[in-house]
């Protein structure tokens, strides 16, 4: 499951394609990040300066230069507050970088409080 605040651009796609994509960024991709704190400008393939592809599964977007991402087709759906807690289930995931270590939030100078 993840949540997806309701005015963010990406809520608007899910709720439309029924289908998300996690990008597991490596420990030295602050920067890739960075760049999606705002919705960086979408053209075929790109978003900003990061490409990307279609997944296998449900066609959502994968970028290209992560370690791991996951793919799934939402099953379900809860509203709470200012959020939407999509339920969905992941139908198909890939490594591209097995050696690599996931960018964790205590490694940032961010914090999320939802």
């Amino acid at each position: 499951m993840i949540a997806i605040q309701k005015t963010s651009q990406i809520h608007g796609a899910v709720v439309a394609s029924g289908a998300l994509a996690v990008n597991v960024l490596g420990e030295g991709q602050k920067s890739i990040a960075k760049a999606f704190f705002k919705a960086p400008a979408g053209e075929e393939g790109r978003f900003g300066e990061y490409r990307y592809e279609p997944g296998p599964g449900t066609g959502a977007p994968l970028l290209t230069d992560v370690p791991a991402w996951l793919e799934a087709r939402v099953t379900d759906r809860v509203e709470r507050g200012d959020h939407t807690v999509f339920v969905a289930e992941v139908v198909s995931a890939g490594v591209r970088d097995a050696a690599a270590k996931p960018l964790l939030l205590s490694d940032t100078p961010w914090n999320y409080g939802g």
